[in-house]
């Protein structure tokens, strides 16, 4: 008999909580400024990923009390040379609140340029006097300089979603280092689960492919699962005839009963061959551009299953329609 499926419990937000965690967390975003002459990144996370804070800084934002909570304490060396030899762990409270603040002086100096009123008030070990509400972390250099945990009421967190949707979030790298496998598709065809389960060697698949076609060299381009241009082959090289805008697999249509998983559609693309580039080089391809692929035998084509390799197939002539017999064939 066979264990019963662990039930998932998701905890109820209160009413807007979604939207303001969306706007600090949901959202990746990246606040840049600049701090002790280094580019600095604030980025808010989520309560979870966050470990207990090792004490907590009381601030006042405007009319709203936050505790800022610190995983652990920066060393008053990283203040300047003045400060070598101090050992954070070992300074009253009333120094280390005097030590957070000259830390804090700068970003609270631009924050109040920009019109945000936030102040230190007091320093308290152990966590905040509200629940964590969210993680923070500041990169400077390259590197995680601080974290730690916020901890703050409904109308406080609130508040902060607000001051993030005003401030202008750090520029987003482009991406185009990003790894991209172009594949290039004599046919594609889409099936449901149920008939791709009953699939074995020898089987022959219909993807529409008509014999004119197929003795022309039109093929398909594929960035993953979304096709993205058309295409022709000859002799090994591909010239694109033209790039269109992405168009993913179509979705199963709609129905008056929920859609079971076995008719759930799966997108069957048989490749000639595949071309590793990066999204930049992605974004250049235009018609005209030609490229080689590696040499396979004539006939033969990979049959890849929502972008997966799952087997090998042999185009064979149908009067004037070119099917796929299966050669080889594993979903495992």
């Amino acid at each position: 008999m066979s264990e019963p499926t662990p039930r998932v419990t998701l905890t109820r937000l209160p009413a807007g909580e979604a939207a303001h965690l969306n706007v600090l967390v949901g959202t990746g975003r990246a606040f840049a400024f600049t701090w002790a002459g280094q580019p600095a990144q604030l980025r808010f996370t989520a309560a979870a990923e966050a470990a207990q804070p090792t004490g907590h800084l009381r601030l006042r934002l405007g009319e709203h009390a936050v505790d800022l909570g610190y995983l652990a304490l920066p060393e008053p060396a990283q203040l300047g040379v003045e400060f070598a030899g101090l050992e954070a762990a070992g300074l009253p409270d009333e120094l280390r609140l005097g030590v957070l603040e000259t830390l804090l002086e700068e970003p609270l100096a631009l924050l109040g340029r920009g019109g945000v009123a936030l102040r230190a008030e007091g320093w308290q070990p152990g966590a905040g006097l509200a629940p964590a509400r969210l993680g923070w972390e500041i990169h400077r250099g390259g590197q995680r300089f601080l974290a730690g945990t916020l901890h703050l009421d409904d109308p406080a967190l609130a508040a902060l979603a607000a001051l993030a949707v005003r401030a202008e979030p750090a520029p987003r790298q482009s991406g185009d280092a990003i790894p991209v496998t172009l594949g290039v598709a004599a046919a594609h065809l889409s099936l449901p689960v149920r008939q791709l389960a009953g699939l074995t060697p020898g089987d022959v698949l219909l993807p529409g492919l008509s014999r004119r076609d197929w003795e022309a060299g039109r093929c398909t381009l594929w960035a993953g699962a979304v096709r993205i241009g058309e295409a022709v082959r000859q002799q090994g090289k591909v010239q694109i005839l033209a790039m269109k805008p992405a168009t993913a697999a179509p979705p199963a249509p709609a129905a008056a009963a929920p859609l079971k998983v076995d008719d759930l559609p799966v997108q069957l693309v048989f490749d000639v061959g595949q071309l590793e580039i990066t999204l930049g080089q992605l974004r250049t391809l235009g018609a005209g551009f030609t490229f080689e692929l590696p040499a396979v035998p004539a006939r033969l084509v990979t049959i890849r299953a929502n972008t997966r390799e799952v087997g090998v197939g042999e185009l064979v002539d149908l009067g004037d329609k070119v099917g796929v017999r299966i050669v080889n064939w594993s979903l495992a």
